[in-house]
């Protein structure tokens, strides 16, 4: 069962402004310092994909789930690009075993969060954790 924020002292994560081209019903993203949460919607607002990087600025990793596929837990890397072009972050290609610990730390930040987003994406980790 999935409950409110067990610590209220903990850092949890708060909304991001969206300053793109997305509009904000098809799109919200959450962060605080060690990791960041986009959750993405389609036309009917369920969740169509969940992308949760961990360890923000450390060594980071991507937990990735869309719609109709596979969830998969990568790398993250970084490509360099042309001299004077700042570098630009991709995910990995292969599909690495997800620690539990992933899923505690979504759990301690995560209160805050819709009981329906938060049940959803805890879910969808657990089935990673689990297969």
């Amino acid at each position: 069962m999935v409950s409110g924020n067990p610590n209220p002292k903990r850092i949890i994560l708060k909304p991001l402004p969206d300053n793109g081209l997305v509009q904000d019903r098809f799109r919200r993203r959450f962060a605080d310092g060690s990791i960041s949460l986009t959750l993405w919607f389609d036309e009917d607002e369920a969740i169509l994909a969940v992308e949760i990087i961990f360890d923000l600025l450390v060594d980071e990793h991507a937990f990735r789930w869309i719609r109709g596929t596979k969830a998969r837990y990568l790398t993250v890397e970084t490509e360099e690009r042309k001299t004077g072009r700042p570098d630009k972050q991709a995910l990995g290609t292969e599909s690495l075993p997800m620690p539990r610990s992933r899923m505690e730390d979504f759990d301690e930040r995560s209160g805050n969060l819709r009981l329906e987003w938060r049940s959803f994406v805890r879910a969808k980790l657990l089935a990673m954790i689990e297969a």
